[in-house]
């Protein structure tokens, strides 16, 4: 092999190698963007739940619709804070069982959680408050519910 072809490998190899380092670090930042803006999307979900929850004496939504007529809080911080506006933005991020059982949501660990969870990656959201927020209202509503239909519960719980 000439010297001239062994230049054209190299190249060709340099050129291989800096287009997989590109790739590679394409498919890196958008899985953080995507698993970035599914925190901020979940952790909102987890507000308009509860929300929505107090204000409707523990039932759950049963639609993006009934989180939509939930009025814009200053309050709320985060990409999606613009509520009701970004209600489709946030719908790519995360997926709420409308349907869910309370009272199985409510015996349910933080990690088995089934009634929003996000679509596809995303950020570790248990050091924030906001699901353990929801997590409190909907134990709450549902001893209160045990506790207007004459239902026992044990101590403590």
């Amino acid at each position: 092999m000439t010297e001239s072809v062994f230049w054209k490998l190299g190249c060709f190899v340099f050129i291989v190698v800096i287009v997989g380092v590109l790739i590679f670090g394409y498919m890196v930042a958008s899985t953080a963007i995507w698993a970035e803006n599914s925190l901020h999307a979940i952790l909102l979900s987890h507000d308009l739940v509860r929300e929505y929850m107090v204000e409707n004496d523990g039932e759950w939504p049963r639609s993006w619709e009934d989180l939509e007529k939930l009025p814009y809080r200053e309050e709320r911080r985060g990409m999606f804070q613009r509520w009701p506006e970004r209600s489709k933005e946030v719908q790519k991020y995360v997926v709420i069982d409308f349907a869910a059982d309370i009272s199985k949501l409510n015996t349910e660990s933080t990690e088995e959680f089934s009634g929003i969870q996000p679509i596809g990656p995303c950020f570790n959201y248990d050091h924030y408050p906001n699901a353990w927020e929801l997590y409190k209202v909907i134990e709450k509503y549902q001893r209160k519910k045990r506790l207007m239909s004459g239902g026992h519960f044990a101590e403590g719980g």
